[in-house]
């Protein structure tokens, strides 16, 4: 299951495509803007002129320009002559010129320490950010060629890197899972086998618990979970420590299973997968339920208000669950993928794409608003560079021909024998269950084309030129397509109200709605105390509303009856709760008008007008 190349399909979509125009338009400039006035870009100037005092910010700040960088490259096959372009090309050189002769690039260490290079693989993040420098060069290399001046910076990086941990045998491994997706991307890029096979040692490294030795920590007072050391990863039940070099970790450990036909390594990570899932991951698909240590605690422990759910982890899941579907072909990966990518990672940034939360929670007192940057920026130019390449979700060539995974308003076209198939989705997806597959061009032979059922969906009506077909389960249609042909989807779309797994604490008599994918939140005008005192039945009626134009021209709003306490006095007696009807919107839209509280799961108490309550 080969995902789609975005040279092959161009978005429409009424949910994805405004977003990508504000990526070329406003976030990459965005993104530069802010990496200057931070001290990134100077950083490097730094650097590179031999300087050796004057850096500014964490030890990690390289990575945050290689992001952006990479979502830069991405978004010049949208736009081939951006505004920025020519910013882009003289970044790459600025990187090209801060490069040490052996290959070695890290700014913080060639102003601060330059003798003290890898000593400290656990918290330095020299691995994580040249990681991120590989991908940024692959990206460039796809519009670029093989001149590309970033690419010409990996292969020397990649090349030390082999030299150092390999033929010269440096012990360790990185604290932040990174670099080895990278180097696995890398070697299916090139071929070149050296870059797997540091990657597969750093993954097999992983759990030895290097890092005790390299602080000098006892081992019987060790613990390795923050940063995923303390058992190696075909030990693991479930993922722990800090969620994003959890999911990156997943992410490379997928990567090497698929390329390697690991079957023992694909049953560890379907057995982490569905713990994880069904324990630790919230309603809106994002992960991380505590900022002590940015990740993971306990089974079922799943705070709204403190909520941490950074949009990185959000990112990192959905690049995870892609490459679960991919080794597996199931579809109950794609289903998270959705979940997540129209919830936590789509709420992570405002529809102009220049203000973005780093954490997520799913109560609000009002008083967080998204921000335009932060000192441990890793959140923007992530979102950026996912963004940049959302449109290799809606398709995968298979064996047998084609499957659709989401289904976005899109153009695509596919090489196929005897031609070429082309293939345009109409759809107000997910806002409509209506979906559209309309064919042109023509293929010589007989091919599937496979369509997923979601997971939330109760049924799926199918028509192929008109004509029903079964809806149930995963469809494969097999025709030889003609232009002229189509197929139709009918999905209904109504609101359901989702409880929580009763050891979720914080959502017991509690409910939630969703309509297909979307979450859906209360989001109030204010005092937080009236706020707090509306509730409602689960089995209120719900019917879609108007479109909500200060969010989106095709967002339908969500109404609900519910009630309100009143108490006038500090206690009041107990009297009949005041009709009041609940307006939700969906989660990834929140915050995007005057401060205000908000809140995904919502108090529910049978109707107590109905019951005579007072």
């Amino acid at each position: 299951m080969d995902p789609v190349s975005q040279e092959y399909v161009e978005l429409t979509d009424p949910f994805w495509a405004p977003r990508r125009r504000a990526l070329v338009e406003s976030t990459i400039p965005h993104l530069f803007e802010q990496l200057e006035q931070a001290g990134n870009v100077e950083n490097f100037r730094l650097a590179a002129s031999g300087k050796r005092e004057g850096f500014q910010g964490p030890v990690y700040m390289d990575s945050d320009l290689y992001k952006a960088l990479e979502a830069a490259a991405l978004a010049l096959r949208l736009d081939g002559s951006p505004a920025w372009k020519q910013q882009l090309d003289a970044l790459i050189e600025l990187v090209a010129s801060a490069q040490a002769e052996d290959g070695y690039i890290n700014t913080w260490f060639a102003v601060n320490a330059p003798d003290k290079r890898y000593t400290n693989l656990r918290d330095a993040h020299e691995l994580y950010c040249m990681g991120h420098l590989i991908k940024a060069a692959l990206a460039h290399r796809e519009v670029a060629g093989e001149g590309s001046t970033l690419m010409n910076v990996a292969r020397r990086v990649v090349a030390h890197l082999v030299e150092e941990f390999l033929t010269r045998g440096r012990l360790g491994y990185p604290g932040h899972p990174e670099v080895e997706l990278a180097l696995i991307r890398y070697y299916e890029a090139t071929g070149e086998e050296p870059a797997l096979e540091l990657a597969r040692e750093f993954l097999n490294r992983r759990g030895s618990h290097f890092f005790a030795k390299e602080h000098g920590t006892p081992e019987e007072e060790y613990d390795g979970t923050y940063w995923l050391d303390r058992v190696p990863i075909r030990d693991l039940d479930a993922l722990e420590g800090h969620a994003v070099r959890a999911l990156y970790l997943m992410c490379a450990a997928t990567d090497l299973a698929r390329i390697e036909n690991d079957r023992s390594m694909r049953e560890v990570l379907e057995r982490i997968w569905e713990h994880t899932t069904e324990r630790r991951m919230y309603v809106t698909g994002g992960f991380g339920s505590s900022e002590r240590n940015e990740g993971f605690t306990r089974d079922y422990d799943l705070p709204n208000r403190s909520a941490y759910q950074e949009t990185c982890a959000s990112i990192a899941f959905v690049f995870w669950c892609e490459r679960m579907a991919r080794l597996t072909g199931e579809a109950k990966y794609v289903d998270a993928l959705e979940r997540t990518l129209y919830n936590a990672v789509a709420a992570g940034a405002s529809l102009d794409g220049t203000l973005f939360f780093y954490d997520n929670p799913l109560e609000d007192d009002g008083s967080r608003r998204r921000q335009p940057w932060f000192r441990c920026a890793c959140c923007p130019p992530n979102y950026a560079r996912l963004v940049a390449q959302v449109e290799r979700y809606v398709w995968v060539r298979a064996d047998e021909g084609i499957a659709l995974r989401i289904p976005m308003a899109s153009r695509a076209r596919f090489p196929a024998e005897g031609g070429e198939l082309r293939v345009t989705i109409e759809s107000k997806y997910p806002w409509s269950g209506t979906v559209r597959i309309a064919f042109d061009g023509e293929a010589s032979n007989e091919m599937d084309l496979s369509i997923r059922l979601p997971l939330w969906a109760d049924a799926m009506s199918v028509f192929v030129n008109n004509e029903a077909v079964l809806g149930d389960g995963e469809q494969a249609l097999r025709k030889r397509w003609r232009a002229g042909d189509e197929v139709r989807i009918e999905i209904p779309m109504a609101p359901k109200a989702v409880v929580a797994h009763p050891e979720v604490e914080a959502c017991r008599g509690r409910f939630c709605v969703r309509r297909g994918p979307v979450v859906y939140c209360l989001e109030g005008s204010g005092d937080e105390g009236e706020f707090a005192s509306l509730f409602a039945s689960p089995d209120a009626a719900a019917a879609d509303g108007p479109p909500e134009p200060s969010l989106d021209d095709a967002a339908p709003t969500v109404f609900l009856e519910g009630h309100r306490w009143r108490a006038r006095r500090l206690y009041s007696p107990l009297n009949k709760a005041e009709a009041s009807r609940l307006r939700l919107i969906p989660y990834a839209f929140w915050g995007h008008g005057a401060a205000s509280p908000m809140r995904v799961w919502i108090p529910a108490t049978p109707n107590p007008l109905e019951g005579g309550t007072n």
